[in-house]
This record gives structure tokens, sequence and C-alpha cells, in this order.
């Protein structure tokens, strides 16, 4: 019998939750970890959608990577995700700044889907929350169509610092203030999930490129991966991506 636990102790062994940073709820964290688990939905977030789809499916447990649970609850009400979940009977393991800073986790895959290579950490806060490697030298726009292409991003936004790219840092998610790591590692560019205006300011002073690809497509890559590595070690599970839980179209123009 494969548990809940058991499949939580194996994404500890690589990628351990005690690393995750201050801020996160990360582990297990709807449903009993004693619960046997027999199909897994693997989903980056926890959104209603992705709920029902497990339902549907027959999933007990859902591994994401964006917490459930992130903010404190006050209260817990019949629409609400959590609710649904527990009525369900459906467990819920987050694996979040853990799997970014962990090595072949976000940032990795990020970096291997980009073809980035030569890859090192590159450290935020006193943790490895980035990464840092090469490409072929190429202009700058060239590489941002490169970044829309290979992670199917709704869209870009940057700020041009510099002509060409070659030395790439990457943070996903939210990462715009990795500016002055990605200058100290020696990076022209710096490609993150999401920035604010500030930062899009200062990498225009500090003449590096700054390009945001969006919080979902720069970690929706870890999705497949991590799928197929909690296939291999529980191979009587049946583990099966969510194909629900889409990039929100968070950019109209009229």
């Amino acid at each position: 019998m494969t548990t809940v636990k058991n499949i939580y102790d194996f994404i500890d062994g690589f990628a351990p939750f005690d690393t995750a940073m201050s801020f996160d709820n990360v582990g297990i964290l709807v449903g009993n970890a004693e619960t046997e688990t027999k199909k897994v939905l693997v989903s980056l977030d926890v959104s209603p959608e992705a709920v029902s789809e497990a339902k549907e499916k027959n999933c007990d447990l859902i591994v994401s990577h964006h917490p459930v649970i992130f903010n404190p609850l006050r209260s817990l009400k019949a629409e609400d995700v959590v609710y649904t979940l527990a009525k369900s009977d459906i467990s819920v393991i987050s694996a979040h700044t853990n799997l970014d800073m962990a090595r072949g986790g976000v940032n990795d895959c990020l970096c291997d889907v980009l073809g980035i290579h030569g890859v090192s950490e590159m450290f935020l806060d006193g943790c490895p929350i980035g990464r840092t490697g090469s490409i072929s030298k190429m202009k700058t726009e060239a590489f941002m169509k490169l970044v829309k292409e290979r992670l199917s991003a709704n869209s870009v936004r940057y700020v041009k610092g510099s002509d060409f790219c070659e030395k790439i840092a990457v943070v996903c998610g939210s990462g715009g203030d990795g500016v002055d790591a990605a200058i100290s590692a020696g990076a022209d560019t710096l490609l993150t999930g999401e920035a604010k205006y500030n930062h899009f300011l200062y990498a225009a002073e500090k003449k590096i490129n700054l390009i945001e690809a969006g919080h979902f497509a720069t970690e929706n890559v870890v999705v497949p991966v991590l799928c197929k590595k909690l296939s291999e070690r529980f191979p009587e599970i049946e583990f099966v991506i969510s194909e629900r839980n889409k990039e929100l179209p968070l950019l109209f123009s009229l």
C-alpha cells in the first residue's frame, strides 16, 4: 500500500521541505498522511478547475507546486477549494520554494527548456533560488522570441539593457528583485516570471536585460518532469498531469 506520506517522503528526498523559505507553506496541507493513494493529479496550482478535474478522474491526491493554503484561513465556506478537497477526501502535497531551489527543480527545468548550459546556483537572500548559465550569443529580441515560444507564454515584457544575450540568470516566479544578484553573477540578462515597474527601471539603469515571461509560464515547466519522476518511483500509482490548469489571460489589448 502506498500512502500520501510515502509520496511526501520521496519528494522530501530530492526537494527537502525544510529548505523552503520562511514565508512559505509546504508539505501535506490537506488530508491524512497515512491515507492510501492510487491516482494522483500533478498540477502547478490547486485551482477550482484542477480540483474538479481531480474529482472527475477519481484522484485521491493532488501534488502541486503552489500551496493550496498560503495565507491563514479565517473561515471555510462550502465554495472554498479547501472545503471541497476535504469533503471529497482529496489530499494535497505542495512543494513550493523547496522545489524552486532543488537540483532538478523548477529553475533547472526552466534552464533545460531554454537550452541554457553550464548552469550554476544564484543566491538571493542567502538561498539558491536562482540559476545562471550560458546560451549561444544572440540578439535580445531573438532570445525573447525563443522564451515566448519555448515556454508557450501568453506574453513577454522586457526592458532592453543590452543588444545581445549570452549569460542568462533565471529566477522562476517572482524574481524581479534579482537584478543585483544577476549582475554580480556576470549575467547580461535576467529572466523571471514577474517583475515590478521599479525593477524594470533599475534594470534599464544598470544596462541589463530584464525579461518577464509570466509566473505560470516560468514554473509550469516543472510539472511534466515531476510527474515523470513520481511515475518512475511509484509505478503502481497512476499519475496524470492536469489538463485544466492553464495560464490566465492577464493581459488584454483592444
